[in-house]
């Protein structure tokens, strides 16, 4: 029920859809009804959304907001116990039928990693996801940590002590199965590193578990400066509104069913 709500808000606010709504209502008013006046109405206010997101940077904005949220720290303190990566680097349904890695937009967090881990190679190194449940024909599917291990492995990372969380398939339950699995005690500092516009997220359900985490944002996708300008761009304009009203959605759930003590979590929470 919670996936269904949370599915639904995103639905009601995602702008591509809700233009492709208004224009197939408005067809139907034009030709089953044959009410052109009303018909009109509805496709002039299609048009007008296309107008908004495709020149007025909004989606941009709240996607800046999210990644300026935690700031990337310089250094890491010294008792540091080891860093966590969050899975979401790789196009698993591509990848089973290409049978080969594919990655996607947060490609960055999987990049990171590897230069921070030499950089601090004393720190213990996790790797926490999964997948959800998706069926490709004629190929095995792998989880996001099968692929994470096996492509660090093809590179010549060392994993002999890396540690692997195979089965969440969302980021509560990578806080949750992790913690499980790794069994930190309250006193120890983990780096946590994502995608910047999904660490406010993470961070949250992360306390929320119990973990004392060093948020490290990386794979930044906005300038960050709130910049006034207009742009011609439909496709930039609706991605990044996109993934901004995604996490939005989640961390309004997350909050309303206690999975995270802050609607919007942030360093000084």
């Amino acid at each position: 029920m919670e996936t269904i709500i949370r599915e639904f808000f995103w639905w009601l606010m995602n702008p591509s859809m809700l233009i492709i709504l208004l224009i197939f209502i408005g067809m139907g008013f034009l030709f089953l009804f044959k009410n052109p006046k009303r018909a009109r109405s509805f496709i002039l206010s299609a048009c007008s959304l296309v107008l908004f997101f495709g020149i007025i940077p909004t989606g941009l904005w709240i996607l800046e907001n999210l990644e300026n949220r935690f700031p990337q720290p310089t250094e890491i303190p010294t008792d540091t116990t080891g860093i966590i990566l969050l899975g979401g680097s790789f196009d698993r349904e591509t990848s089973a039928a290409r049978n080969t890695p594919a990655y996607n937009l947060a490609a960055g967090r999987f990049i990171e990693f590897i230069a921070f881990a030499r950089k601090y190679p004393n720190l213990k190194r996790v790797f926490s996801g999964g997948g959800r449940p998706i069926t490709v024909k004629n190929a095995i599917l792998k989880s996001e940590a099968e692929l994470t291990k096996e492509t660090l492995e093809s590179i010549g990372f060392d994993t002999t002590d890396m540690i692997f969380e195979g089965e969440s398939v969302n980021t509560l339950e990578n806080a949750r199965k992790t913690k499980e699995l790794v069994k930190p005690i309250p006193s120890q500092k983990w780096v946590l590193m994502t995608s910047a516009f999904h660490m406010p997220r993470s961070v949250g359900l992360f306390r929320k578990a119990g973990w004392n985490v060093i948020p490290y944002p990386v794979d930044y996708h906005t300038p960050g400066g709130y910049e006034l300008y207009f742009f011609i761009g439909l496709k930039d304009g609706l991605t990044s509104w996109h993934y901004a009203i995604w996490e939005w959605a989640s961390m309004i759930q997350n909050y309303l069913f206690e999975r995270s003590d802050d609607l919007y979590p942030g360093p000084e929470n």
